[in-house]
């Protein structure tokens, strides 16, 4: 689990506080196992950092977390994180970080986005009238328009004949 900071982009960063509970039923009431307070700092990137908790062969009937964030601000900027190849930040080795992952670009109006071979693989799109590649920079090789390499640092992924790549791991 990740606990992190937040800000309301005035420059001031606010208390988080975040637990982990559990019930030994479902009729049981919701008991604490876990809890900790972070201050904010103003102008820090303020992470904290780590919980370890594993559901195998826990005796709890459910598991939940938390989060509470000081009330003052209007925005909250937090990340919850089940496993340490989630624990990402906001920057982007290719791409623009568009507040969720890194935008890398859209293929083409009649055209279809995909990676090959796969995620660490190369973005491409179709091409149009057998071999025309309008996307600036792209290019036909041969059967497809090549776009850019997926670095190996990152995982791409195509949502709505778009190319991502997720966010740069924080660990």
């Amino acid at each position: 689990m990740h606990k992190g900071y937040w800000d309301d982009n005035s420059g001031d960063e606010y208390d988080i506080y975040v637990y982990l509970e559990k019930t030994n039923s479902w009729l049981a009431g919701w008991d604490i196992l876990w809890q900790d307070l972070r201050d904010g700092e103003a102008g820090s990137n303020h992470y904290a950092c780590c919980l370890n908790y594993t559901t195998t062969g826990n005796p709890y009937y459910k598991i939940g977390a938390g989060v509470y964030l000081d009330n003052r601000t209007n925005a909250a900027n937090y990340i919850v994180a089940y496993n340490k190849d989630d624990y990402r930040g906001r920057t982007c080795t290719i791409g623009s970080y568009d507040k969720a992952n890194c935008h890398v670009g859209t293929a083409p109006t009649g055209t279809t986005a995909f990676m090959y071979p796969d995620a660490q693989g190369a973005f491409y799109y179709t091409p149009i009238n057998g071999n025309q590649c309008p996307y600036p920079g792209s290019s036909f090789d041969g059967a497809h328009c090549y776009v850019i390499d997926i670095p190996s640092t990152c995982e791409g992924f195509i949502y709505n004949n778009k190319w991502f790549v997720k966010t740069d791991k924080l660990l």
